[in-house]
């Protein structure tokens, strides 16, 4: 029998509701109501072929709405398909000994989920593979799973998560997270992204340790370009994170945001357990480093395959 992975129990009630009754908007009884002109201005057909299209891509379902059918929408929708971010593909680590990688990290406020990634590609390969492990405190793990009514525990009873002392994240348990898989396979950390808000003391403890951290921005125009990179590397399977659970709990929990310039940030869906889920900024802040590898000299980029 497979492990249960905490994530299969609720996946098939993963169903963006808000999408199905914008798109229940678009039933042809509602159009005469909602334009008049239609059938003497505006054609029916043209108006068809747009609502069909806004149903294979919700991306356009906000502009046709408002246009087409006079019905204001909010810039906030979901990212991308359960389909599009599901991969059962898994690695072993063991495959990238002694290679370089990058890496990134998003610190939570102190009761919160924490992320810690690495990131690996093999020369000649586009294809991305991702390791990550999370922190939540012990003392708020059984309130966690009561209030939120998310498996952590079987996550930590899987090794996926680590529970740090106390009812607080001990940002020193992430950096020695950092340390122990480094020196396990013998990696070369080209450097860390962190995001801006991140607690001094951390980085500071990191770089005691040797390693080169690289402050990352977290706004409309640093994360803008980096997401829609994901978000297509996502589309194509070409992202491997080892079937994680909880990455892809948190992804199928992200949404988007969309500013006047066409710029995407990510944002928590409001769906249940949402609340917590952290990592997409930080997937997004360790993505923009894939811009800086064609500068990266190709031993630099991973191991052959």
């Amino acid at each position: 029998m497979a492990a249960y992975d905490g994530f299969s129990a609720f996946k098939p009630y993963l169903v963006d509701v808000g999408l199905l009754r914008r798109l229940a908007q678009l039933a042809s009884t509602a159009w005469k109501k909602a334009d008049p002109a239609l059938g003497s201005i505006k054609k029916t057909d043209d108006l068809q072929l747009k609502a069909e299209r806004a149903k294979q891509n919700p991306n356009d379902l906000s502009g046709v709405l408002c246009k087409e059918f006079n019905i204001r929408e909010t810039v906030k929708t979901a990212w991308r398909s359960f389909g599009a971010i599901n991969n059962t593909e898994t690695f072993a680590l063991e495959q990238f000994r002694g290679a370089y990688c990058i890496g990134g990290v998003d610190l939570s406020i102190t009761i919160d989920l924490t992320c810690a990634s690495l990131l690996f590609m093999r020369r000649g390969s586009d294809r991305k593979c991702i390791v990550q492990k999370y922190f939540l405190p012990t003392d708020r793990l059984q309130e966690r799973v009561q209030q939120d009514k998310i498996p952590y525990d079987k996550w930590f009873e899987r090794g996926l998560l680590r529970l740090c002392t106390g009812n607080s994240i001990n940002y020193s348990d992430v950096t020695q997270w950092f340390v122990e898989i480094i020196k396990e396979y013998d990696l070369f950390p080209a450097w860390i992204y962190y995001d801006s808000y991140s607690a001094r003391y951390f980085v500071e403890e990191m770089q005691m340790q040797g390693f080169t951290m690289v402050r990352c921005v977290q706004g409309a125009k640093t994360l803008s370009l980096p997401m829609q990179m994901l978000g297509a590397d996502l589309q194509a399977h070409k992202v491997n994170y080892n079937n994680n659970p909880i990455l892809k709990w948190c992804l199928t929990n992200t949404g988007v945001q969309t500013d006047r310039n066409g710029n995407i940030v990510p944002i928590k869906n409001q769906s249940p357990g949402s609340a917590l889920t952290e990592p997409p900024p930080c997937r997004t802040a360790m993505w923009s480093c894939m811009n800086t590898t064609a500068n990266t000299p190709a031993s630099h980029k991973g191991v052959s395959a």
